[in-house]
């Protein structure tokens, strides 16, 4: 929001950061205001805390080389939301879903060349395959079934092509196409392991089938197309079959030029998508095409969507914490009680946090990188030595202090590098760790009560339990309430028209 109406891309990072801090500052007034007009008693002078104060930020660092050091974090090649506006990553919690967004959904054939003989087809086999995200097609590296689903082999109308589709589908395809489908045989999903089919776009033929237990019957084909840059079941597939992951598609969100002249810069979610249609159709892999309205991801800030690009990030493993976290929520009383059920669901099917942005106002992670082998540098003696330069400099230390600055001369030896061989991170902190911090930060780690909206389960409060946990292996609060009556007994709300002062 500070930035709105400047070009960013001629600002330095120091005068972005001014720019974002006197824009947080007039914030923290208006705030302050509005809480003193509702009669809220507080010591408004000196009994506030900010995420952008020195100590706040010192203790910051000190906890993510904890985390660190706990083996907790890690940094990988993984894909994430992605936000192409702000082009930066984002976490689910920086997500707002759009009910009426419009894609673009299209049914494509991909030809089979190699299945059993048993099968006795001497004619072409094609996999059928419904996707909403015609601009992952080029990432495209494999198909996943479900060896538990049954699947026909049929025709269609009056082709003598063959497809492959789930049977529990077979009626809705027929709907969709408006075309007669004919069931010429009916195998076990199992049967389609070893099965080889060429990718549209390129010359690969011997692509493979892979069992995928996040494959269902609900709609579709029962085929998903995998491409490992694009989703996170389609990475994780991928990696337990040793398949490689290609990502053509920049931080702007627009393909790469690797991908050839023709697709080169092409916006993936607007003339991109068109432009995989047009190719796809011109090679006569196409069987339908339509514009379906479904709920989407959008970006927080910007209010445009998003889409999942793999990209290097640093994370926090939750897999390791999150049992924990589930289960100190048992001592804690959550105000209303519903709200746990929700909080328990969004933990359980969290795989990992992804805690680095790719912008400037931030804290910064105080990683710094060996050009030669890209491995991330980070020790308790830099750490302090971070700490000395908030003290000394100020927050904007890690954009204004030069490698000799950062780099004490100990430090350089101990590692046996020049200041030559170093470069520090570029990214900083997700907001969500800043705030999730609270308790390590504010009242000597004393907090009873944590008081938000109900929104706040897939953010503050959630970030709260997993840095406590991962740090403490306790919950950071005994109380949560997380909406607030009015004098009817009305949850308080904007869309109720009930909060004070409207």
């Amino acid at each position: 929001k500070a930035m709105t109406g400047l070009n960013t891309t001629k600002m330095s990072p120091l005068k972005i950061r001014e720019k974002a801090r006197d824009f947080a500052k007039q914030a923290i007034e208006n705030q302050r205001s509005v809480f003193k007009s509702w009669g809220v008693m507080a010591d408004w002078k000196d009994g506030c805390y900010f995420t952008f104060h020195k100590s706040y930020i010192q203790n910051q660092l000190q906890q993510f080389y904890n985390l660190f050091k706990k083996g907790l974090i890690f940094r990988d090649l993984k894909p994430v939301y992605w936000s192409p506006d702000s082009r930066t990553a984002l976490a689910e919690a920086e997500l707002e879903y759009k009910d009426n967004h419009q894609s673009k959904a299209i049914i494509l054939k991909f030809p089979v060349t190699q299945f059993p003989t048993k099968w006795g087809f001497h004619k072409p086999v094609y996999g059928l395959i419904w996707t909403t995200t015609p601009w992952t097609i080029p990432a495209n590296e494999a198909i996943a079934y479900s060896p538990s689903l049954q699947y026909c082999i049929i025709k269609i109308g009056s082709s003598e092509e063959l497809y492959i589709v789930a049977k529990d589908l077979v009626q809705d395809l027929q709907t969709q196409l408006n075309k007669e489908v004919h069931i010429v045989k009916t195998i076990q999903g199992s049967e389609l392991e070893g099965i080889k089919y060429k990718h549209p776009l390129d010359e690969r033929d011997s692509l493979p089938f892979l069992a995928g237990s996040h494959v269902t019957a609900t709609k579709g084909t029962g085929l998903v197309h995998i491409a490992p840059a694009h989703g996170p079941e389609d990475f994780l597939l991928a990696k337990e079959n040793n398949i490689p992951m290609s990502c053509h598609v920049d931080e702007k969100g627009c393909f790469t030029d690797a991908l050839g002249n023709s697709l080169g810069g092409l916006n993936v979610l607007g003339s991109g998508t068109e432009k995989i249609t047009q190719l796809m159709s011109s090679l006569g892999m196409v069987l339908h095409t339509e514009t379906i309205q479904h709920s989407y991801p959008y970006d927080w800030r910007t209010k445009t969507p998003v889409i999942f690009r793999a990209s290097d990030q640093w994370f926090i493993n939750t897999d390791v914490i999150k049992t924990k976290a589930v289960e100190a929520l048992k001592s804690v009383n959550i105000i209303p009680d519903r709200g746990v059920a929700g909080l328990v669901s969004q933990l359980q099917r969290r795989p990992y946090w992804c805690i680095s942005r790719q912008r400037v106002w931030g804290v910064p992670i105080p990683i710094l990188y060996n050009k030669k082998n890209k491995e991330p540098i980070i020790n308790k003696t830099l750490v302090n030595h971070y700490c000395s330069l908030l003290d000394s400099i100020g927050e904007d230390f890690w954009w204004s202090c030069s490698l000799p600055e950062l780099v004490p001369n100990s430090v350089l030896s101990e590692l046996d590098l020049s200041w030559d061989d170093l470069e520090k991170s570029q990214d900083i902190l997700d907001i969500w760790f800043d705030s999730g911090l609270t308790w390590s930060s504010v009242l000597d780690n004393i907090a009873d009560v944590y008081l938000e909206g109900v929104d706040q389960f897939t953010g503050w409060f959630q970030s709260s339990l997993m840095t406590s946990i991962a740090l403490r292996d306790v919950a950071p609060y005994s109380i949560g309430q997380c909406s607030f009556m009015d004098l009817q007994l009305m949850r308080m709300a904007i869309r109720c028209l009930n909060l004070l002062g409207m």
